[in-house]
Formats: structure tokens, sequence, C-alpha cells
């Protein structure tokens, strides 16, 4: 089972790093391993765990699939708080898919219409407003830097959640 081969693979992960130095491969294996689990908090506890070593650069892969699980689990504040760490490491390059993704949820959530709360924790990242359209042209903003064409199914993951987000306010499509 699929399942039952994550397990032995993030387990011999966990064997290797007791002996040796973590990689970057098997600090992988075990995020995705956790992802795999729906622990996004376990994932990203054992990234920071690492934050001072040799690895705290670590790559939009290692990282993009917990962003992906707090969007899912509609934890924006842990999106949020992820995203801004990914925008300001060095190493991650952030795609198309994984902007979508995340504007998305916060569209979802209601956090980009001007009568919602604020995302727990934004204005501590220095996101000011925490809700509303200007956090929206903030993100927006930021893909712009980094994505130069967005592929149909981003652009239809984004339609799909404004399109939830605003249902509520007579504003959907």
């Amino acid at each position: 089972s699929d399942k039952g081969d994550r397990d032995v693979v993030s387990e011999v992960a966990m064997f290797h790093d007791a002996l040796y130095e973590p990689t970057e491969k098997t600090i992988a294996l075990l995020v995705k391993s956790l992802v795999g689990r729906g622990d996004a908090a376990g994932a990203e506890a054992l990234l920071e765990s690492i934050a001072d070593g040799p690895l705290a650069d670590l790559r939009h892969r290692t990282t993009s699939p917990i962003l992906k699980l707090y969007c899912e689990k509609g934890e924006i504040d842990a999106a949020l708080r992820l995203y801004h760490k990914m925008k300001h490491t060095s190493r991650v390059v952030m795609e198309a898919g994984t902007y979508s993704d995340f504007i998305a949820a916060v569209a979802e959530n209601g956090y980009f219409r001007s009568d919602s709360e604020h995302i727990d924790g934004a204005k501590d990242l220095g996101y000011n407003p925490a809700s509303g359209p200007r956090l929206l042209d903030i993100l927006i903003s930021d893909m712009a830097e980094d994505v130069l064409d967005i592929p149909e199914e981003s652009a239809r993951v984004l339609r799909n959640g404004f399109a939830l987000g605003f249902k509520e306010s007579g504003l959907s499509t």
C-alpha cells in the first residue's frame, strides 16, 4: 500500500538522519510523510528544527506541500505565516500553482472581501491591512514579481476560490 510505503520511507529517512547529518532529500521525505498524514504543523516544526543549520534555506518542493495542506485545511493564518517565510527565503522560488493555490484559499475563506475579519498574525508579518482588497493587491503584486504567465489550471483555481469566497456577498459570478 502507498501509505505503508510512505511510512517505511519516512522511517528509513529518520534512521539515516539519526546516524548521519540530515540531507535535503531525507528532510523532504519526512515532510512528505507528515503532510501525507495531514500534519502540516509537524512538517513545519521539522523545518523549523533545522532552521539554523546548513539546510536552513530549503527549496520550494519542500515547503510548498505544507503551504498547500494549510490552505486545504483552511488554516489561513498558518498559511500566510509560511508564505511569508517562503517569500523571504532566497532559495525558494514560488511557482504559479503555489501562488494560485494560496491566493485562492485566502479568497475562498473570504479574506479579500471588504467586510472580512483580519487574518490572525498578518499585521505582525507586515501585511497591513490584514484583509480586504488591499491585501489582495499586495499578494497579487508578490505574484507578479515571480510569475510571468498563469497556466489555465491555476487561473481556474483562482476563479473558483474567488467564486466561493464572494458567494455570500452576492458578488459571485
